[in-house]
């Protein structure tokens, strides 16, 4: 899966907008799959343990205390380390791999029709059509785009209900 990834992404400028659905899909994919591994209850519970033990809550209320220069107690780095908070760090990391991932797919089609970026680039207006990769994949990416906006709609909502 990884080296497939790698496949399609590491092309020139424009073979990468010319990518096939395929190609498109399995990077999608890779954000599925990471999803899935990371969101996980026993893997959130894992890093939560690991987060807890003894000398790691010595070295991180160390480390918060060098940065803010505020005393920290053991209770609130537990806090900041329970299962909630673990879980929540770990889908605002996946929100910001699908951000760049979904980036990476559209980027290089934002001014590619009649301004490219490279002008050397061979691709034009005209190659848009529904048998480009891009288009027939169009679907998953907005559905992709989506679950990021709902999410983050939802948090910058509770946010302020808060305040």
């Amino acid at each position: 899966m990884q080296s497939e990834l790698l496949d399609a992404i590491n092309k020139e400028e424009d073979e990468f907008r010319r990518l096939n659905a395929d190609s498109i899909k399995v990077i999608l994919n890779l954000i599925s799959k990471l999803e899935e591994k990371l969101l996980n209850p026993h893997f959130i519970k894992s890093v939560e343990k690991k987060i807890k033990r003894r000398k790691f809550r010595s070295n991180l209320r160390h480390l918060l205390f060098m940065i803010t220069r505020f005393r920290i107690s053991y209770k609130q780095v537990d806090d900041m380390c329970s299962e909630y908070n673990v879980r929540n760090y770990v889908y605002f990391s996946l929100v910001s791999i699908k951000l760049m991932l979904l980036g990476l797919i559209t980027f290089l089609h934002f001014n590619t029709p009649r301004y490219p970026y490279d002008k050397y680039s061979n691709v034009s207006f005209f190659d848009y059509t529904p048998d480009m990769g891009i288009i027939k994949s169009f679907d998953l990416i907005y559905k992709q785009g989506n679950v990021i906006l709902d999410f983050l709609y939802k948090e910058i909502r509770e946010t302020n209900n808060k305040k």
